[in-house]
């Protein structure tokens, strides 16, 4: 819309008025460009009076009424100055439309230290930036941008999708601001974020950097809790650290915490009961990610009752277990507490047939696995024909003197019992023993060897069949393997082979 005079004409004024006064405007291009920080005058032109009523207006208000205007721009984008001028009888509106853009000696600084990382939860990222320290215009705020199909730069920044925009305040020297699904985020997606400082004028600071980073995906923890009978524990407190978590087990002893973010790696702990006899000692994991932490079995350890003739081990199971199994922890031998036991049952037997004078050692070897294999209510041991698969070679002479039968390592060499995984045992019988019926006891006892019970046990006397001096009665006595010995042997069963037993802890 061009600006029209608002009257023409001219007359003969008596007393000396103006006579054909002419008005006209500079510059006379009513579309006009300028940068912030620059300057522009504007012009009323005379060219028949001296003198003229002037009144220039911008945003509404009056601003000047001189001949001329010096305009200074004070935002970016589109504004528009007036201007109404009389000289005479003659009166003429006009206006100029000017086009702000942004200066080069004025912009923002450029944002730097742009950062893009996992946010708290999963899918979400938490995009951080260095502080901007205003120069020629105070900044008052920035704006965050993400692409997905590649780093943002000044010419491509129309593209991309403004997430929202972070006031500035000047004592946050690393401005951040938290992103995920309400916002755009995709999980597993790649993603540039460019931040740009804005100041009062509306101007943008130049795109230096981005950030990157891929959306975390979710997952979610999730197992069943056994104790080493293979009960379901319904109500145990399955916790995580960092990030904190918590959530009891079902009715079946499952449990599902999450989601968890794919980076992730944590750490599982239970709370439960410690009552004797009916609690478990906790467990704490080792360090969890996104595939080993699925479908887990977290096996507690039943706090098993001792028996009353033993006053050892502070009275707590798990300090008989780790000494029977020679898992004590030793500061100067990491692996001392790792447990190496088998990992798959019933364990392969090969029994040579060796009669001497009126004990059948084979018998009585065959007896003690059918013995074992009862009490305990599941197999442990199956005979095999060939010696090259089996896991326990018997031996039955006199090669070994002092002893009435020891369990020795054949395979891994070098290793002792105890110390390395298993892989094949040698079970050796003193072949002079006078009795079958002391040669079954023997045979017992050895055999508890094989199953874990490295150690003997240090407290009591007959009441225990792996005490270290073999009472001739054993067979004779209600339990000839006592409850806990059995309890040992049923829990280490069930332990994964490699199980750190310092995970495993005496108080809650």
């Amino acid at each position: 819309m061009l600006a029209l005079g608002a009257g023409c004409g001219g007359s003969t004024d008596p007393s000396g008025g103006v006579q054909d006064a002419q008005i006209s405007f500079t510059p006379a291009q009513q579309g006009q460009q300028i940068a912030l920080g620059e300057q522009m005058t504007f012009a009323v032109v005379l060219s028949e009076a001296d003198t003229a009523a002037v009144n220039w207006e911008r945003g509404g208000f009056t601003v000047g009424q001189a001949l001329s205007y010096d305009y200074v721009p004070d935002h970016l984008g589109l504004d528009t100055l007036r201007v109404f001028a009389r000289a005479g009888d003659v009166a003429r509106n006009y206006y100029w439309v000017i086009t702000v853009g942004p200066g080069s000696t004025t912009l923002p600084p450029p944002v730097t230290g742009i950062s893009a990382e996992a946010g708290p939860e999963a899918g979400e990222v938490l995009v951080s930036w260095a502080r901007v320290t205003p120069t020629t215009y105070p900044i008052d705020e920035y704006v965050v941008a993400v692409s997905f199909d590649g780093p943002i730069s000044a010419a491509n920044w129309d593209a991309a999708t403004e997430l929202g925009r972070v006031p500035y305040r000047a004592g946050a020297v690393r401005p951040q601001d938290v992103y995920g699904a309400a916002d755009g985020m995709i999980p597993g997606a790649a993603v540039w974020f460019a931040v740009r400082a804005v100041d009062t004028l509306d101007q943008l600071s130049p795109i230096v950097g981005n950030g990157y980073t891929v959306v975390t995906t979710g997952w979610w923890l999730s197992g069943t809790v056994l104790d080493d009978t293979d009960a379901e524990l319904p109500g145990i407190v399955v916790s995580l650290v960092d990030p904190v978590r918590s959530t009891n087990t079902d009715l079946n002893g499952r449990f599902r915490i999450g989601p968890l973010r794919s980076i992730d790696r944590v750490v599982l702990r239970t709370t439960s009961s410690s009552e004797n006899g009916f609690g478990w000692y906790d467990y704490t994991s080792a360090e969890l990610d996104s595939v080993s932490g699925r479908d887990l079995v977290v096996r507690l350890i039943k706090r098993h009752e001792l028996d009353d003739a033993c006053n050892g081990y502070s009275q707590q199971f798990l300090t008989f277990l780790r000494e029977m199994s020679i898992t004590e922890y030793v500061a100067t031998d990491p692996q001392s507490s790792v447990l190496h036991v088998w990992d798959d049952f019933p364990l392969r037997v090969h029994i040579p047939d060796v009669v001497v004078g009126e004990v059948d050692f084979g018998a009585a070897m065959r007896f003690a696995m059918a013995y074992w294999d009862s009490v305990m209510g599941e197999s442990y041991f199956v005979e095999t024909t060939d010696p090259a698969q089996a896991q326990l070679q018997c031996r039955f002479d006199e090669s070994i003197s002092g002893v009435y039968g020891r369990v020795s390592l054949l395979q891994p060499g070098g290793g002792t019992l105890g110390s390395v995984p298993l892989e094949k045992l040698q079970v050796f019988i003193l072949s002079t023993i006078g009795t079958e019926k002391f040669a079954r006891t023997v045979s017992l006892h050895e055999l508890g060897h094989t199953l874990g019970l490295y150690n003997h046990v240090a407290c009591g006397g007959g009441e225990y069949l792996m005490f270290e001096g073999l009472a001739g009665d054993t067979l004779d006595r209600l339990d000839p393997i006592n409850p806990n010995e059995r309890q040992a042997v049923q829990c280490l069963r069930r332990l994964p082979t490699g199980t750190d037993m310092r995970r495993y802890a005496i108080a809650n």
